[in-house]
């Protein structure tokens, strides 16, 4: 199953009035996602996002969860989202790292 499960670290903004980060430009966060393929997991993360008036900016470190390396505490994070999708979510999002400028 780690085969279909997608990684990445994403940079989002909030639109359309969207206040959830506050006074924060934007945000990174950990994301998780099934997808077939990586052209599946950049369009369904997209997607998602901006049914959440968030605008993706920016997706990085992109991996499959059967080559996953946890080597540090900022990687575990990714195991968290690794164990929701085994109990069943299609989708799992880290926690919202905010920034206040450029």
């Amino acid at each position: 199953m780690e085969e279909n499960i997608w990684f990445g670290l994403i940079k989002v903004e909030a639109v359309n009035g969207n206040i959830d980060l506050g006074n924060a430009i934007g945000a990174y966060v950990n994301v998780a996602y099934l997808a077939n393929n990586k052209e599946d997991f950049i369009k369904t993360l997209e997607k998602s996002f901006r049914s959440f008036d968030f605008k993706v900016l920016e997706i990085e470190d992109i991996e499959r969860g059967d080559n996953l390396f946890i080597e540090n505490p900022e990687t575990a994070e990714k195991l968290v989202l690794l164990n929701q999708i085994r109990d069943g979510d299609s989708q799992a999002w880290g926690t919202f790292y905010t920034y206040t400028s450029i």
